[in-house]
Order: C-alpha cells, then structure tokens, then sequence
C-alpha cells in the first residue's frame, strides 16, 4: 500500500459540520471528508472510498492566474 498523504490535506481533523479545523491529541486524527473516520497520518493509506484511495485535497495548490476582461 502506498504511505498516506494525510498531513498535507485538507480535511484532515476538518469538521464539516461546524465549519472549522478541531485541535486534537498527537495519535488521535479523522478525516472530515469520511464521516471523521480514523486515521493515522504516518501510517499507510487505507481505502476509505472502497476504490483503494481517500480523496486526497492538497492544503497547498498552485494559484491558477486569472485573466480579467472587461466588455462595454
């Protein structure tokens, strides 16, 4: 299995239902994404979408530019 990516995610320890990130103790983390499913950031992926991934969200993209037009 490959390692997870879940320290670098947006959804982990994310609550959808209040809108915020919660502050958890070291070892005990949820995905937001799945119904605050248990992970371990430092262990290895588990099949949370039954397709052998989780959803993954980088924290970090890239800024697309944006092109500005104005019609008169």
């Amino acid at each position: 299995m490959a390692k997870i990516k879940c320290r670098s995610c947006l959804n982990l320890d994310y609550c959808y239902i209040f809108g915020r990130y919660e502050q958890r103790k070291d070892g005990d983390h949820f995905c937001g994404l799945h119904g605050r499913a248990h992970v371990d950031p430092d262990g290895e992926q588990v099949n949370l979408d039954a397709r052998g991934g989780c959803g993954f969200i980088p924290k970090h993209r890239d800024p697309k530019p944006i092109q500005l037009t104005f019609d008169f």
